[in-house]
């Protein structure tokens, strides 16, 4: 009997448990997934089962607990692990791993998967513990990020870094506008550490990352009784008073709850869910958007009024594209900090890798770049410099064969595309084409690696296996 079968009997028992349960075979597919660990996650057994672990989740083997005690032959007990699910909420759970054997023989393993979400949350948020001699890493305070400590020369992003050092200077609201990947969050977090409130609260809440129905309690705050379960709780505004709130990707922000927002910054005043009192608060808010502006209010993804209120100073960080010259310095630092952390003596980077790099358009942007150099430093070894050998035996592990100076701009390569004619089509339907093209297209660029094609797209593994179900599509057509 197969291991999904043995398990499988059991579906109606491990469905009852309050905790998550994934088991994998001895080559890391996932072969048996109960509803706990579905509603957790945000899918259905059917978008998980057959993949690897670290094809439905954006992990590595050595950081999976189920391929760790896989691996190991041993058990991993309580580790914490924080993610996002395929919507984008995030989660924090305790796994605990053992390896299952038959006669000796190794099967797979077993992950039990406790979400503690709502604890971690709530820990986080409330008061620091006090007399406690052992520091939490959580909780221990984030470097400073200085300006003149942001690379790149280019005059268009030096100009940006000139304005956002401005910016930090006083108390009006800011709005970072740049496509993924090009560092809104770094200046968000300068310009507070540059400012006056350096030494107050600084916290960060991607806005398309949490479903809407969670959002608004995060934001404002519940009040017990609201709606069944809430609890007498302090929100993201209000516990932030006297310090900054940066509000990541704010036109996927729903416009009820904008229209809450703009109350806030007008009458610096928060009622939380459910509430009849309101409190008064402090708050410096740094926005930003992946969008134009004008784009979003065209698009009706962002209030007009609330824009207005946001962008008094607004910083445009252009594209890697656009600034070719940063990917050197970008490409020196990438490979000092990464060596550090990888435990090895690398000694920079040749010149024929570092044009080929250069010829690459970067849609991910400086993010994607971090990942390539990372990615390529695994196959370096010490002493050595990096060459467009470890590149490009990286890009192969990746699926991406085309990396080095062969690669051609995105644009360029061809997709597997259908005719559309988007004239006959409402604007739901038009959207929905656009983003299958782009799926098909980044999975015919990384010849249908899960892993690699959400990086691509800037979204996690579990939202790309969504998705390709969503349009029927099929991964395993574009292997390589």
């Amino acid at each position: 009997m197969r291991l999904s079968d043995i398990f499988g009997l059991m579906g109606p028992i491990w469905d009852e448990l309050f905790f998550g349960v994934i088991i994998i075979d001895h080559n890391g597919l996932i072969v048996y997934y109960n509803q706990r660990m579905a509603e957790m996650d945000e899918l259905t057994p059917e978008e998980v089962l057959g993949y690897r672990i670290n094809e439905a989740y954006s992990v590595r083997d050595k950081d999976s607990p189920s391929m760790i005690a896989l691996t190991s032959r041993r058990p991993v007990k309580g580790q914490l692990m924080h993610y996002k699910t395929a919507r984008g909420r995030q989660i924090s759970a305790f796994n605990y791993a053992y390896p299952i054997f038959n006669n000796g023989e190794l099967y797979g393993a077993v992950c039990l998967v406790m979400d503690v979400s709502s604890l971690t949350s709530q820990f986080m948020a409330g008061p620091r513990p006090k007399n406690n001699s052992t520091p939490q890493p959580a909780l221990q305070p984030e470097a400073k990020v200085k300006f003149e400590n942001i690379i790149g020369k280019n005059p268009l992003f030096r100009e940006a870094v000139d304005v956002a050092k401005v910016a930090a200077m006083g108390p009006s609201p800011v709005m970072l506008v740049g496509e993924t990947g090009t560092g809104k969050d770094l200046f968000a977090k300068a310009i507070h550490d540059y400012g006056t409130r350096a030494d107050k609260p600084f916290l960060a809440l991607n806005c398309s990352a949490i479903p809407e129905a969670l959002l608004e309690g995060i934001l404002f705050g519940t009040t017990k009784g609201a709606f069944t379960g809430a609890i007498e709780k302090e929100g993201l505004l209000e516990h932030s008073s006297g310090g900054t709130v940066f509000l990541d990707e704010i036109n996927s922000m729903p416009l009820s709850l904008q229209a809450k927002l703009l109350r806030v910054m007008q009458d610096h005043r928060v009622r939380r869910v459910g509430g009849l009192s309101e409190k008064e608060v402090d708050l410096r808010i740094i926005s930003a958007s992946n969008v134009k502006p004008l784009e979003a209010l065209e698009e009706k993804s962002l209030r007009a009024d609330l824009y207005y209120r946001l962008g008094v100073i607004q910083v445009t960080i252009p594209p890697l594209r656009d600034r070719p010259e940063d990917i050197p310095p970008l490409v020196a630092h990438f490979v000092q900090k990464i060596s550090v952390r990888l435990g090895k003596n690398i000694i920079g980077i040749d010149q024929s890798a570092l044009r080929s790099l250069m010829k690459r358009p970067w849609p991910g942007n400086v993010r994607e770049l971090e990942h390539a150099i990372e990615s390529a430093l695994n196959f370096a070894t010490d002493g050595e410099q990096l060459t467009l050998r470890h590149i490009k035996r990286a890009s192969r592990s990746i699926g991406n064969h085309e990396l080095g100076d062969t690669a051609k701009p995105l644009r360029e390569r061809p997709i597997a595309a259908r005719q559309w004619d988007d004239r006959k089509m409402s604007l739901k339907e038009t959207l929905e084409e656009v983003e299958r093209q782009k799926i098909l297209q980044a999975l015919q660029i990384t010849g249908g690696q899960i892993n690699t094609a959400a990086v691509e797209l800037g979204i996690s593994p579990q939202l790309l296996n969504y998705k390709i179900k969503k349009y029927k599509l099929r991964a395993n057509a574009f292997k390589h």
